[in-house]
């Protein structure tokens, strides 16, 4: 057994301020804005992974490299589509992620983390879910190592989806008016 790194509160502060950079390139991905300004989420949502960064949702997908992120990256700024649960799902419009209570233990390679995401989706109709918004809360394991520089990186992302406050094919059945809102025709 590898003998743990120590961990500092200044790793810690970085380690917690890179799921935050996760958080923000994700959102940032759904708020819209120019090209460029999209380049920059994605680009920033990769900086938080290893090159070979596995990025898995329990039960589904995983996302493995930097080629695959990317391709997640360019299809959730097209048309708003996510994974959760494992199943794909469509939520073109604003999306908020949060996390929070956020434990960092070192280990052998880097350190692990784990803490919970409450994602906040805006929906078109109110009457599909509490004032049109759905919201799913997840645990996130995470192990991270240091990258480049010193800086530290996620080696692997898993979600576990934990509760949500509709019925998925409920919210589901709302896309086609949420995309008529926004002026998107999905395919």
């Amino acid at each position: 057994m590898d003998t743990p790194q120590t961990i500092t509160a200044a790793d810690r502060v970085e380690i917690i301020e890179l799921a935050a950079r996760f958080n923000h390139a994700m959102d940032e991905m759904t708020f819209g804005g120019d090209a460029a300004s999209l380049r920059g989420s994605k680009a920033a949502l990769l900086q938080t992974f290893t090159v070979d960064g596995v990025l898995e949702v329990v039960g589904g997908v995983a996302i493995v490299g930097h080629d695959a992120l990317s391709q997640m990256c360019d299809q959730h700024m097209h048309d708003g589509v996510g994974v959760l649960d494992g199943v794909t799902e469509s939520f073109a419009g604003l999306t908020v992620h949060r996390s929070s209570d956020h434990v960092i233990d070192p280990t052998g390679t880097g350190a692990v983390m784990k803490s919970y995401m409450v994602r906040y989706f805006q929906l078109s109709a109110a009457d599909v879910v509490p004032h049109g918004m759905y919201v799913v809360t997840q645990r996130f394991d995470d192990e991270l190592v240091r990258g480049d520089g010193g800086g530290w990186r996620f080696a692997s992302r898993r979600i576990t989806g934990l509760h949500r406050n509709a019925d998925r094919e409920v919210v589901s059945a709302d896309m086609p008016a949420h995309f008529a809102k926004q002026g998107v025709v999905p395919e």
